[in-house]
């Protein structure tokens, strides 16, 4: 049965965080959408995910979503909660946090470093790769600057909740004034530290990124089984619809490796007519191809100030939506017509389209390294391979490392 419900903003987030239970045995299932019927999740499943897709709605949207989903969890009787935050804390952190308060998950503790991915929380202070976030890359992002670098303040833009910051070294000793207490942490030590500290409850009510979530079997007790064993195609595309700058490094690294390299156009991009095309076609047909061991595919980046054909007849409000669709097509179209094929998905807009534009089922099996989640993709009633890769994540030569790890020869990872 469900021991803990994890709330995602976004798909990535969800398969990075849910593959932290199952390469330790935990049976867990990934879920997309808000309307979760418990009662027909399968009874072995003891950790769900739902990606609830709200990275991008309003605030109020947000907070609503999360409310219900967990008032719908109580209900069903489950006891443990997580609230999964991007590592960089993009999105709607305040609302989100704000719904699970309502809904009863008072007090709730805030763990958002991730130390393997370079997230590190100092004095409540949120850091990437030793900067403040809001003067790294994410605080440039276009769509999506985070504007503040203490915790703190990120959440009080969207929520009146109290907050206070617990150090290492700290007890968990929450008081009757405390609705979010914010734990930092540098090191992997000190989140499983703090994982061994919670106050007995009969429900616990947690949040964080997927850093945290590794140490929560302390916390829980779970039934586990023999990790799963996945063998995928050497053939690997790479369909990325991220413009974070450490995701376009890593698709510039591999140009010279790969045997077929695009930047996508402005059609390409903006054309929701492009998946007909014989253009694409054609490069379908060289994907296809034996020798075609590696495809990469990527956006390229935003220039705002010279915008294509395409691009200007795209209201901004809808550039987003327009452009991770054409790249679901694309990945959807990979998969339909390349039985032999592992695919990778940088970017959980894109991540999203692709499951929202079939009938598919997804289950995170194991990491290649922190917040990049090999799953077996149920499709059409064939299982198919999949690597999900948020776009901030992972060194700049990750593309090699992925086209490594899915070496057919290799049993166990």
């Amino acid at each position: 049965m469900i021991q803990l419900l994890i709330c995602a903003d976004d798909l990535t987030g969800a398969m990075d965080t849910g593959v932290q239970f199952a390469k330790k045995g935990i049976r867990t299932e990934v879920l997309v959408g808000r309307q979760v019927d418990f009662d027909r999740i399968d009874p072995a499943v003891q950790v769900l995910v739902v990606d609830t897709e709200t990275r991008h709605t309003s605030p109020a949207e947000a907070e609503e979503a999360i409310y219900r989903l967990v008032v719908r969890g109580l209900e069903a009787g489950i006891r443990y909660y997580y609230k999964k935050t991007d590592s960089a804390l993009r999105g709607n952190i305040g609302a989100e946090l704000g719904g699970m308060l309502r809904a009863g998950g008072k007090p709730l503790f805030f763990f958002p470093a991730f130390p393997k991915n370079g997230r590190t929380t100092s004095k409540g202070i949120q850091m990437v790769n030793g900067v403040p976030v809001a003067e790294s890359v994410f605080g440039k992002d276009p769509f999506e600057p985070v504007r503040h670098s203490r915790v703190g303040d990120i959440i009080g833009e969207q929520s009146q909740a109290r907050v206070r910051d617990c150090l290492p070294g700290d007890a968990l000793a929450p008081t009757c004034e405390d609705d979010i207490l914010v734990c930092s942490a540098e090191t992997d030590q000190e989140l499983e530290t703090w994982s061994r500290q919670f106050p007995e409850n009969d429900s616990l009510f947690l949040a964080g990124c997927a850093g945290f979530a590794e140490y929560l079997p302390n916390s829980i007790s779970f039934v586990r089984e023999q990790p799963e064993k996945t063998v995928a195609s050497e053939k690997l595309v790479v369909v990325s619809g991220s413009v974070n700058e450490i995701t376009l490094l890593q698709l510039q690294e591999s140009k010279a490796q790969a045997d077929l390299w695009i930047e996508l156009s402005d059609r390409q991009k903006f054309d929701p007519a492009y998946t007909q095309s014989e253009e694409w076609q054609a490069q379908l047909r060289r994907i296809r191809e034996p020798d075609c061991r590696l495809a990469v595919l990527g956006v390229g980046r935003i220039d705002l100030e010279h915008e294509g054909e395409f691009e200007r007849q795209t209201p901004q409000s809808q550039r987003r939506d327009v452009v991770s669709s054409n790249l679901g097509s694309i990945a959807q179209d990979i998969l339909r017509n390349i039985k032999d094929v592992t695919l990778a998905v940088f970017g959980g807009d894109t991540l999203y389209k692709l499951l929202s534009l079939a009938d598919t089922r997804i289950r995170p099996c194991w990491e290649i390294e922190p917040g990049v989640v090999a799953a077996q993709l149920q499709m059409e009633g064939e299982t198919r391979y999949l690597i999900t890769k948020s776009g901030g994540f992972g060194s700049s030569d990750m593309i090699g490392k992925i086209q490594a790890a899915v070496n057919p020869c290799k049993e166990e990872f």
